[in-house]
């Protein structure tokens, strides 16, 4: 018998391998994109959970391709639901100073004064040493308070109302006390000038350190203003550990 000459053997060697290329390929594990007919894979030809992070593309797979309502909550967005609320709190804080800055205007031109519904209010606190004359002390929508600190006794307090407005009127009570009963003040209603002081209490009293007593005014400005004061006097030396000796303290309240 005839041995195969070298071309038959190269010619089947070349059948065998074009015949049999994709065999090859599965026995032997490796199989390519050229033993893949494009857009044949399906999913169900793919084992679950066997596409890693390394098998895609970076920055390919778009919000198109993922199901939002399977993603959990990102970290950092874990303060996302009260941003909402935050913004909110936000123009709140901004509107409630825009709602205080509405009465900007009107407590501008007042000095320690605010203004609630146009009701603008007042603190009193005079302090005075022993000596000190008759001097205006507080001024308020016209209103005027004048005391002095005489020097017997270590401070003898006088203290009266006047007026920055002609044709005001005023009316009021109180009372003092200066070492015995208190001795209450009814003045009638009053009409009065700028410089026409209402003198109140005993004035000098010559006794000195005793003194003490509480008044409440309503004061009228001739435009309808008022003016509602209450205040306390007292001889009081060295009065909070300091060197005031006669003190008035209160508060009043205009509206109009």
């Amino acid at each position: 018998m005839r041995k195969p000459s070298p071309a038959l053997i190269v010619a089947c060697v070349a059948l065998f391998c074009s015949l049999g290329g994709v065999s090859y390929g599965v026995a032997t594990g490796f199989i390519d994109s050229r033993e893949i007919k494009n857009n044949t894979i399906r999913a169900k030809d793919i084992r679950n959970g066997q596409v890693t992070s390394a098998d895609l593309r970076n920055d390919n797979v778009t919000g198109a391709d993922v199901s939002e309502s399977s993603l959990g909550k990102v970290p950092s967005a874990a303060s996302a639901d009260s941003a909402a609320k935050a913004t909110n709190a936000t123009n709140a804080t901004n509107a409630a100073k825009a709602g205080v800055a509405g009465h900007a205007t009107t407590a501008s031109n007042a000095s320690n004064a605010d203004a609630v519904g146009g009701v603008r209010e007042r603190t009193i606190n005079v302090r005075q040493n022993a000596g000190t004359p008759f001097t205006n002390v507080f001024s308020f929508g016209g209103l005027v308070i004048d005391v002095e600190c005489g020097v017997a006794g270590g401070g003898d307090i006088g203290y009266a109302l006047d007026t920055t407005l002609a044709n005001a009127e005023a009316t009021g009570e109180g009372f003092f006390n200066n070492g015995g009963p208190n001795v209450g003040e009814h003045p009638a209603p009053f009409d009065f000038d700028p410089g026409e002081l209402v003198a109140l209490g005993p004035g000098t009293d010559g006794i000195g350190s005793t003194l003490f007593g509480h008044y409440e005014f309503t004061y009228t400005a001739p435009s309808g203003s008022v003016v509602s004061v209450s205040f306390a006097v007292s001889e009081t030396p060295n009065a909070f550990g300091g060197t005031a000796d006669c003190l008035l303290y209160g508060h009043a309240q205009q509206s109009g």
